[in-house]
């Protein structure tokens, strides 16, 4: 009898201390345990106390390492060669390189915790450098230094990040990014000197109505419509649509229009938008299966004609919705005017 009882209370004591450590102010000084798991507090390199021998290879102890991971009896370092190490805490000076950096930060940058990243769209960096090698499919290596875009940032210290030269995306560790000192510089600034993420996702991605490559604007809006060249209500809506872009939506440089095609191949969708006269910027397929997630994870709008409305950090304003009852051109119509509502 006695058993369940201690099985359901211990649930309850983890949950009441980790609710307790989230609300915890972040501590003056740090100890070896402020730093398991915790890579915003860690320094971007330390040293060893003692000169080490390796089976081939040698490290001084002046020479500096990166962080891999902190456990609660040592840390994984990484070498200059590539190969990680283990150390106990009192060989080396990570915790006294961690209280010099955590010293140069304000308070306000202290607080902020991956938690935070991840809720708040706005310190999301439009890029980030690595700060290792990073290995993509097919050898198709990112070296340490390079500026890649940021396409999403998820829980559990992961960045998914774009690839500059092959398509596709790469989900890595946060701690192989300079993500946190970039979110800490953003968030001292106000929102509205925040670039957000979508104009470097769509960089060198989009394509006009010829299949020609279109630059992306450094927009603040951007409406995305969901519409197919075989669909029938979109043949009808979408010369309402264009007709409303030019005489609304026309010469404001905070807009771009993105038509997202539901159709495979996505280039299906080019001749219908030179027959319609469509202003406005498309994708390929492989594009948009990368870009959708900068935006959007829970599945297409698959009634169409349809709208999503995001900003310039990838946060949904509008949607006509899902799943729901089939779009009619009413509803389609009554969605311009919702979203020209919405725009300032």
């Amino acid at each position: 009898m006695i058993r369940p009882f201690r099985t359901n209370v211990i649930p309850v004591v983890i949950l009441l201390l980790t609710a307790t450590q989230a609300l915890a102010a972040a501590p003056e000084t740090l100890k070896w345990r402020d730093l398991v798991n915790r890579p915003e507090r860690w320094p971007s390199e330390t040293t060893v106390k003692n000169d080490l021998q390796f089976s081939k290879s040698t490290l001084s102890k002046e020479t500096p390492v990166k962080v891999f991971e902190v456990k609660a009896n040592g840390v994984d370092l990484i070498a200059p060669e590539g190969f990680i190490f283990e150390q106990s805490p009192q060989d080396c000076n990570l915790l006294e390189d961690a209280n010099t950096f955590w010293s140069s930060l304000t308070a306000e940058q202290k607080d902020l915790d991956w938690s935070k990243i991840v809720a708040d769209r706005t310190l999301w960096p439009d890029t980030v450098t690595l700060t290792t090698d990073v290995y993509f499919r097919q050898n198709a290596k990112i070296d340490q230094g390079e500026q890649v875009p940021v396409v999403t940032v998820e829980a559990g210290q992961k960045v998914v990040i774009m690839h500059p030269k092959v398509q596709g995306t790469l989900r890595v560790n946060s701690t192989e990014t300079d993500i946190f000192s970039r979110a800490r510089e953003l968030a001292g600034k106000p929102e509205s000197e925040r670039p957000g993420i979508m104009a470097a996702v769509l960089d060198g991605r989009l394509l006009d109505g010829n299949g020609q490559k279109l630059d992306a604007k450094p927009a603040d809006y951007y409406i995305i419509y969901y519409a197919a060249s075989t669909c029938p209500r979109c043949a009808v809506f979408s010369p309402k649509f264009v007709e409303y872009y030019n005489e609304h939506f026309a010469g404001r440089n905070d807009l771009q229009v993105v038509v997202w095609s539901t159709e495979r191949p996505k280039s299906n969708i080019l001749k219908y938008m030179r027959d319609h006269q469509m202003p406005f910027a498309t994708l390929n397929d492989d594009d948009a299966g990368m870009v959708v997630y900068a935006f959007r994870k829970q599945g297409v709008i698959v009634n169409i004609p349809g709208f999503i409305v995001i900003d310039r950090f990838g946060r949904e304003l509008y949607s006509t919705g899902g799943t729901g009852e089939a779009q009619t051109i009413p509803t389609a119509e009554a969605s311009l005017e919702k979203i020209a509502a919405l725009l300032p």
